[in-house]
């Protein structure tokens, strides 16, 4: 499971242009108190989502006590699938609270950055 975690994040990082630099969840005028707060009500919203969705996704097909090496490859997609959707989730509600993935680089020098974990789930945020 960790990784998958952490080829969602490198997925994520990616595609917002962050391959050599290291980039952060970062919002002008926010301190890095409530970067943190809000990536975390984030991530428990995305968490939420995500179990709704699951609910009706996941048993429908496999049950959770099947044992046969044919639906494992199906148990695995389940699961990157679930991580893909969690990072979206919590990628659209940083972006809906107005954060942006910013390169390092970008940020001045008294701009606190921190990977903050939630869950065992990580995330790069920045703030004053």
């Amino acid at each position: 499971m960790k990784s998958i975690t952490t080829i969602v994040t490198l997925i994520t990082l990616l595609a917002a242009g962050c391959s050599a630099d290291s980039c952060y969840w970062y919002q002008p005028g926010k301190t890095f108190k409530q970067a943190k707060q809000q990536c975390r009500e984030c991530y428990c919203e995305a968490l939420k989502d995500t179990s709704e969705v699951d609910a009706q996704y996941e048993p429908s097909r496999v049950p959770l006590y099947e044992r046969d090496p044919e639906h494992l490859p199906y148990l695995e997609d389940v699961t990157i699938w679930h991580q893909l959707h969690l990072a979206n989730a919590v990628r659209g509600c940083m972006k809906r609270k107005g954060y942006r993935l910013t390169r390092a680089s970008e940020l001045g020098s008294d701009v606190r950055r921190r990977t903050t974990c939630v869950s065992g789930e990580c995330f790069p945020i920045a703030g004053r």
